[in-house]
């Protein structure tokens, strides 16, 4: 899906116009799940660039249909990175587990990291995503998890309860914040 230029334009002449346009048309409210792939710059080193991305795109694939299994959308995918939503964040998180075990265990695929974040986000099927909890996602998977782990943002642990998964807490820094996660325990 294209943004669509006249609405946009169209709204953006109107006081507040283009925020409630935006709204209408691509609010989502639910979990974000981000896998960042590990190893991707060791691995742009040690083979060509088109042996990287097939090994990159074959690893995208594989968790997109995880993704698609635990009833999530895939948005993009950006470099080493796949952005995906779910309406629910105990199958963002059940989809984050069973991506993380799988890959670490799948020796001919990439293994990765992931971050889970919730709330109100604009999400544009097949092109992109924006908002606080992609950003919060985004971090915590790239910048924050380690190789094969998940962590998740403190509303999703809310969501999900420490009944179901066994999780360590986890500060982070975003946009000069300290912030709390949890590192999801995945036995």
């Amino acid at each position: 899906m294209s943004i669509n230029l006249p609405l946009v334009l169209d709204a953006a002449s109107q006081p507040h116009g283009l925020t409630d346009a935006l709204r209408r048309r691509w609010r989502f409210i639910g979990s974000v799940f981000v896998a960042d792939l590990a190893g991707w710059s060791a691995l742009c080193e040690r083979l060509t660039t088109m042996e990287a991305l097939v090994k990159a795109n074959q690893t995208h694939a594989y968790i997109a249909a995880m993704v698609g299994g635990h009833g999530g959308q895939v948005v993009k995918t950006s470099g080493d990175n796949l952005f995906a939503v779910f309406g629910d964040a105990v199958r963002a998180v059940a989809c984050g587990a069973e991506t993380i075990r799988r890959l670490a265990a799948d020796g001919s695929m990439m293994r990765a990291s992931a971050g889970i974040a919730m709330g109100e986000m604009i999400v544009i099927p097949g092109e992109d995503l924006f908002g606080a909890p992609v950003n919060r996602a985004s971090r915590l998977a790239e910048d924050t998890a380690a190789d094969s782990e998940l962590l998740v943002d403190s509303p999703v642990m809310q969501s999900i309860g420490r009944e179901r998964w066994s999780a360590e807490p986890v500060a982070y820094a975003l946009a000069g914040r300290e912030r709390d996660a949890w590192k999801i325990i995945l036995s």
